[in-house]
């Protein structure tokens, strides 16, 4: 994968975007899955990986950066961000942000 995707999770191929779900879904693509819950008001500087990282989210609002684009999720839309991408992201609104990370290396 050379670019950032946003793939929006599918009700009617997937069901309902519950954790275990779209953690079998980002398995199944081959990432290795951890669960974090990030406070109100987190914020993530610019940065990179040197894996190709995986991210979704469950409940709360987060938005990633890449360049001048930005993605906020909806419950259980996967992220693709390359190895070697810059990206930024911040918990927004009131509540914190409850999200599956993948690492795929």
């Amino acid at each position: 994968m050379n670019d950032v995707v946003l793939m929006p999770w599918s009700v009617a191929a997937d069901g309902p975007p519950e954790a275990a779900r779209v953690r079998r879904k980002m398995e199944t693509l081959g990432y290795a899955v951890t669960c974090y819950t990030y406070p109100s008001g987190a914020d993530f500087p610019f940065h990179c990986h040197d894996y190709d990282k995986c991210s979704s989210v469950l409940e709360g609002e987060f938005v990633v950066t890449v360049g001048t684009r930005t993605w906020t999720f909806a419950p259980g839309a996967l992220l693709f961000i390359p190895a070697g991408v810059e990206h930024a992201a911040r918990v927004v609104g009131a509540g914190a942000v409850t999200s599956l990370d993948g690492v795929r290396r």
